[in-house]
């Protein structure tokens, strides 16, 4: 019976002690990004909630569940652009090119795929992104994303901005460790 006992009651300690350490270091992680697809047209309000960009104040209605989360990216970096505002006429758009910064998001193979796939159908809106739970930057969608590379337009100050892009970058390794371990 001891036996016996022992055999059911070892393996379970095992597991729950795995667990634990599984759940610390889920807990350690102090950077967490989620991205959001925005939607349009009639929807109920159990679907989607209200993106508040945090300086703007610009309110972006997005599907409720992330569609692309930190276990997705495999690296992030505040990268500088020429942007072109596309609803200027041409002739002005080769006179007014704005160097910007943006947050370059790159993504594992399986977060290219959900990126895709997400960008398919979202052509003409936006991909929003939240940082700890608090919204502040998108992308505008005018083709399907086939690189796995998000261009994010941070809403916040450059000082925080780099903060952000610091946090995660730091924090990608301890994810793709427990994303490795998962399969």
């Amino acid at each position: 019976m001891k036996k016996f006992l022992l055999t059911l009651i070892l393996p379970l300690i095992t597991c729950m002690l795995s667990s634990c350490s599984w759940m610390d270091e889920r807990n350690s992680i102090t950077a967490a990004a989620n991205f959001y697809s925005e939607i349009n047209g009639m929807v109920t309000k159990e679907f989607f909630t209200e993106a508040t960009m945090p300086r703007s104040g610009e309110m972006i209605r997005v599907v409720k569940k992330p569609s692309i989360t930190s276990d997705d990216i495999q690296n992030v970096e505040l990268v500088e652009a020429d942007f072109v505002d596309p609803n200027l006429s041409p002739e002005l758009q080769a006179k007014t090119v704005i160097r910007k910064s943006f947050i370059l998001i790159e993504m594992t193979a399986k977060g290219t795929r959900k990126l895709y796939n997400e960008t398919v159908n979202l052509q003409g809106r936006r991909i929003v992104m939240s940082y700890n739970g608090t919204f502040m930057g998108y992308q505008f969608i005018s083709q399907p994303i086939t690189d796995g590379k998000l261009y994010i337009t941070s809403d916040l100050p450059m000082p925080e901005t780099t903060e952000i892009v610091l946090k995660l970058k730091e924090n990608l390794p301890r994810i793709a460790a427990m994303r490795d371990r998962a399969w």
